[in-house]
Order: structure tokens, then sequence, then C-alpha cells
């Protein structure tokens, strides 16, 4: 660009706005603008996405494995079909989370590595973990034995519980 090419201030085309007229003009527009509501999407349809999502890798992978052997590492396909099949876990766990609903006393339900984990507000580990494929009223008995051995005490509780979660199991001789 060329000495000449840039134009002084005063010889710029404008429509005598001073900055402060353009800021108003612009507060005014910021303030009427209304953000659009963005909707909380259920964690049991995010995981259905993802589960989706994961299955069109694996299956694209897999095709083209098929018609070039050897094109796609074996390491690389089994990490496909494991993020897969973890993605399908996933989605089952928060259909049942969904499925049970809220469990109170600032406690929710996740998916964890060996089934459901409750967890309390603010704190990491899990307060209990409950297996996989239980019917809704099963998990909700395992949180109302949890509470009934917490309410009871450390020692005395545990105890409880123990012999709750083996009624419920239907193994009364299991040693937890």
């Amino acid at each position: 660009m060329t000495q000449s090419a840039i134009l002084p201030l005063r010889v710029v085309p404008h429509d005598g706005l001073t900055d402060a007229e353009v800021r108003d003009l612009v507060q005014v527009i910021v303030e009427a603008h209304v953000p659009a509501a963005v909707p909380k999407v259920p964690a049991a349809v995010s995981a259905s996405y993802r589960a989706y999502d994961a299955t069109q890798r694996w299956v694209i992978a897999y095709e083209d494995e098929r018609r070039s052997p050897g094109s796609i590492p074996y390491v690389r396909l089994a990490d496909l079909r494991d993020r897969m099949q973890d993605a399908h876990q996933e989605h089952a766990d928060e259909l049942a989370i969904e499925a049970v609903g809220d469990v109170g006393w600032g406690r929710y339900l996740v998916s964890g590595k060996g089934g459901l984990d409750l967890r309390q507000d603010g704190v990491l580990d899990p307060l209990l973990t409950i297996p996989r494929g239980l019917s809704v009223e099963s998990v909700q008995a395992f949180v109302r034995a949890f509470d009934a051995g917490f309410s009871k005490g450390r020692s005395d509780g545990r105890a409880s519980l123990q012999t709750d979660l083996r009624v419920l199991l239907g193994a009364a001789e299991a040693v937890f």
C-alpha cells in the first residue's frame, strides 16, 4: 500500500456519527437482542448420539478393511469396537438412570466402570456401585438398603447393608 492510498481521517467518508453515538446505537441493538434458549438435552439422548457416532466410525473402518484387507490395523479396529461397545453401554446406563429417576438427598446415579455409581454432590468417590442389569425396583432397593445402613452408623450399618444386599441378590452366603 502506498502513502497516497492512506486517507487522513478528515477525508474518510462517514455519516457524521461520533464514536459515542455509534456505541449508543450498538448498545440498543445488543440490549434488544434476546438470546435463544438452548434446550437441555437429556443425558440419554446425548448418549444415544455418541453411541450412533461410535457405531458409524466402527462400521466405516470395518467396511474399509473388508474392501482392502490389511489397510486398517487390527488394533485400530479393536479400539473402535471397544469405543462403540462402551458408548452403547453408557447409553443403556443412561436409560436405566432415567428410569430410576431422582434418588434424593443431593445424590445422583452415573454410569461407572462396574455398574451404576451412586454419587454425592461434591464427593469424588462413589458411595455405592450398583450392578448393571437390575430392575428399577432392585436399584431403588439398593439405594434404600444403603440409606438404612448409613442411618444405623458405619459398623452396624455395614453388617445390615451386607445382609440386605445378600437377600436382594439371592446369595445369603455371599461375602462382600
